[in-house]
């Protein structure tokens, strides 16, 4: 039986060029294989088939500027697939006397994805490669082949981390290459020593490296206004005596960021396929703690459930046991969102954390400063803590990112909200 894709409906668009042409005679599609590319001035949209069967003959060329209704190709559908149709959801036909009229003994449906629809691609080898057209080009400026890629996403779909983790393992840096460059003959320069890492900066190494190279980056900027939490801290501290430890500001960033978290749930989450994102209605907080083994990660368990002062005494008990190697590995697992803070270390402004996977999140702090800030009659000293958001771009978007981050600054630009904010007894 013969069956005819046409152009969708494209609203207002009166011709839209064929970019690609992803089939040819004789070639056999399934359900949703994509046929045709076209584009606009604003958009690349993807034409998929809605029936299974055999391409009969192609109706447009590239370069041909097409319209809604244009015939693209003719199918000869599969005797056992006739009532087999896409789930794809069918676009509305224009009512414009444009539109062509299909034969009479052709059936005729409007279908169309998104530009970030699953791409079919031919190879030379006959095997399908699935790419859009963004991670097409995304792959061609990089230099990738994409044929060599492996594609995590469904039914094999190259994603944009795929490319990237591509690049980064295999055209940046092989191993090998590494390798190479460690066995240079340092010791005919100068004197050497060769000092072994510990296991634990073997492990961090190693994961670190899995994070920086599967998961696409962003970090984003800005600065937050903490000049009352400080100035509670200073008080709080002087009533102190004997060898009490003092208040300081990261239990107030854990604080902030579990307020944060319960906003935009996405940020608590984790991914568990390509298609499924696990959110968790738990607030577990790793704090980052550097110590002479190498860098730990212990968890606040349920950090909502605890008021500022039990948050301090806990980030203090977790980080005088990681220093003394006591922790347990329960004292390190189920983290939601982790905090790295340079603190006293810092006498820079911005660095970039590393996601620590399988978070999809991670906040970074500096040393505090202070700056100029413009009154709109004069300049006056305000004390800020810069602060780095970075997180999974596959999972979170630039958009959602800036206001979490702009969220997470008017938190702690006030102290009233992590003083009424007591345990809950009740």
């Amino acid at each position: 039986m013969e069956y005819q894709i046409v152009v969708p409906n494209i609203d207002d668009f009166d011709d839209v060029e064929v970019i690609e042409i992803l089939v040819a005679a004789g070639d056999t599609v399934a359900i949703d294989d994509s046929v045709v590319t076209l584009e606009s001035e604003k958009a690349t949209m993807e034409v998929p088939s809605p029936k299974a069967g055999t391409v009969d003959k192609i109706q447009t060329q590239l370069g041909d500027k097409v319209h809604t209704g244009t015939v693209l190709l003719t199918l000869t559908l599969d005797a056992t697939d006739d009532n087999q149709t896409s789930n794809t959801p069918v676009k509305e036909q224009s009512d414009s006397p444009s539109l062509a009229k299909p034969t009479q003994t052709a059936q005729t449906e409007v279908v169309a994805t998104p530009a970030e629809a699953v791409n079919a691609k031919k190879t030379s080898d006959d095997t399908t490669l699935h790419a859009s057209p963004s991670v097409r080009q995304f792959a061609r400026e990089l230099g990738v082949n994409l044929a060599a890629v492996d594609g995590s996403g469904p039914k094999g779909r190259i994603t944009r981390a795929d490319v990237v983790q591509f690049f980064r393992s295999t055209v940046m840096l092989s191993r090998d290459s590494a390798k190479q460059i460690s066995q240079t003959d340092f010791k005919r320069f100068g004197p050497t020593r060769s000092e072994p890492l510990s296991r634990i900066q073997q492990v961090v190494a190693k994961r670190l490296h899995h994070a920086w190279s599967t998961i696409p980056h962003v970090t984003q900027h800005d600065d937050a206004d903490v000049a009352e939490i400080e100035a509670y801290c200073k008080e709080f501290n002087e009533q102190l005596s004997g060898d009490t430890p003092k208040l300081r500001l990261l239990p107030f960033l854990v604080k902030a960021l579990v307020f944060a978290l319960q906003k935009f749930p996405h940020f608590n989450a984790s991914l568990e396929d390509d298609n499924t994102l696990l959110i968790r209605e738990y607030y577990h907080i790793g704090i980052a703690v550097d110590t002479p083994e190498g860098l730990l990660v212990p968890v606040i368990k349920n950090a909502d459930k605890k008021d500022i002062q039990i948050l301090s005494h806990e980030i203090i008990d977790l980080a005088t046991r990681a220093h003394d190697k006591k922790l347990s590995p329960s004292d390190m697992q189920g983290g939601c969102m982790t905090v790295s803070n340079l603190g006293k270390y810092s006498t820079g402004r911005l660095f970039t954390p590393i996601v620590n996977a399988p978070e999809v999140a991670i906040i970074g702090a500096s040393g505090t400063r202070t700056v100029a800030e413009w009154d709109g009659e004069q300049f006056i000293p305000k004390l800020v803590l810069p602060l780095d958001l970075s997180y999974d771009h596959r999972v979170i978007n630039g958009a959602e990112a800036s206001l979490f981050l702009r969220e997470y600054c008017d938190l702690l630009k006030e102290i009233k909200p992590f003083l009424e904010d007591k345990i809950n007894d009740g």
